[in-house]
């Protein structure tokens, strides 16, 4: 979820036609925003939206540091998963640049501009290789299938294409497609929303090159700083914004809180709740 999405001032709850699709099941998505006020208004929210949805899974996301939201969801009737926290980074764009040559001759990023089936079916196969196994926060849910979990990233990427090519990213070596990245902009911030290199490439240095490339189209188009998140076990690859010059500024909790028949009715769930 986009930064801009979490960081308003009220709690919000909007059903999720994507992801109802994919999972055959109703889902939602609440979130209560970064700048929501502490206290009672929040967690009142928060209680009144889980107890009178009737969707089968509302994933909420609230402030990583707000722990009374997480006692209000467990007070709820729903059962509640917690999924992972999210840890976002932040750098000026003029701070994100390539400053030493990474011995990787003939590598090159350059701006899909057009949304053709050939770009489509490059996403998919590089998503696909990057992202496989990945620890997202749809894999810690038994009812939840975890093809279908990547195959969201996949239509991630490919609706990205779609609205607006200029925010995908392709990244080659020679003429071998290797990387990719998708990227929003609200005029001043410029936010990743997926990067991956194949894993034949990695751990030679590109990921760098893909980063000071994301910069310089931050900077053509007038962003003031880049914006990215993942997971917080995903420790490498916080290193590396690390090492790029990235620091953290913010964390997000994630919960899956599921109606009781959702849970009960999938084999998988019914077996956890033998175990």
């Amino acid at each position: 979820m986009s930064w801009a999405g979490l960081n308003g001032t009220d709690t919000s709850l909007a059903e999720s036609p994507f992801e109802s699709a994919r999972f055959e099941a109703t889902v939602s998505r609440l979130v209560v925003g970064q700048h929501s006020e502490r206290g009672n208004a929040a967690t009142e929210a928060l209680a009144s939206a889980l107890e009178t949805s009737n969707q089968d899974l509302i994933i909420c996301r609230w402030p990583g540091e707000r722990i009374e939201l997480a006692a209000a969801a467990a007070r709820s009737s729903r059962i509640i998963l917690p999924a992972d926290t999210l840890a976002y980074w932040e750098i000026p764009v003029g701070e994100l640049q390539l400053t030493e040559p990474i011995g990787e001759p003939h590598v090159a990023v350059r701006v899909a501009n057009l949304a053709t089936p050939a770009i489509s079916a490059l996403l998919e196969t590089i998503i696909s290789d990057s992202f496989k196994n990945y620890g997202n926060h749809y894999a810690v849910n038994p009812c939840l299938d975890d093809e279908l979990a990547l195959r969201g990233y996949i239509e991630w990427a490919k609706r990205s294409l779609s609205d607006s090519p200029d925010n995908v990213l392709l990244m080659y070596k020679a003429d071998l497609p290797i990387g990719i990245a998708t990227i929003c902009s609200d005029g001043r911030d410029l936010e990743v929303e997926l990067a991956g290199i194949v894993t034949a490439q990695q751990g030679k240095g590109l990921y760098r090159v893909l980063l000071a490339a994301i910069g310089d189209q931050a900077e053509k188009l007038g962003c003031a700083r880049v914006i990215i998140s993942t997971q917080v076990h995903n420790v490498r690859v916080q290193r590396a914004w690390a090492r790029a010059g990235f620091k953290p500024f913010a964390t997000v909790s994630t919960v899956h809180a599921m109606s009781k028949p959702f849970w009960t009715q999938s084999q998988r769930g019914s077996l956890a709740i033998d175990r």
